[in-house]
């Protein structure tokens, strides 16, 4: 996909399956851009896991459940200029997500949720002024 960003924005690109019922409301997984950071989250086994979003929501901030969310995500610095056109394609290859951005790889992360074998949908997070434009999705074989 090209987009355009400006400082403050958060562009996000997330996988759900709306039957997975061991993740809040099906979240599989992310990937997630701002001017200055890529990162990547397995939502399925991390954040969004039913179990460990009940004891974040209990108040449990110790060090074990920030650990165990923690091995979920990745994330590494970039500095993307504001309001320029971007391009950004990743790829979801069994449990590994591979991110690049402008043709630069950025980031690879390997996690057990980013292979859950379904992801009936991909929801798109645009706050504020942020513009999206050739979004495509190709499956396996290579086709669109």
């Amino acid at each position: 996909m090209r987009f355009k960003i400006d400082h403050g924005d958060r562009l996000g690109v997330n996988f759900n399956d709306t039957e997975l019922k061991t993740a809040h409301t099906g979240h599989v997984c992310s990937v997630r851009v701002t001017t200055k950071e890529v990162s990547v989250a397995d939502q399925m086994t991390g954040s969004m896991n039913s179990e460990l979003r009940k004891r974040r929501q209990a108040g449990d901030t110790s060090a074990e459940l920030k650990r165990l969310i923690a091995k979920t995500e990745k994330k590494s610095p970039i500095n993307l200029a504001p309001n320029t056109w971007h391009e950004l394609m990743f790829e979801l290859e069994d449990d590994v997500v591979r991110v690049f951005l402008n043709g630069t790889f950025q980031l690879e992360h390997q996690s057990p949720g980013f292979a859950h074998p379904t992801k009936s949908n991909i929801a798109l997070s645009l706050p504020k002024n942020l513009i999206v434009d050739d979004f495509k999705v190709w499956d396996q074989a290579g086709k669109k």
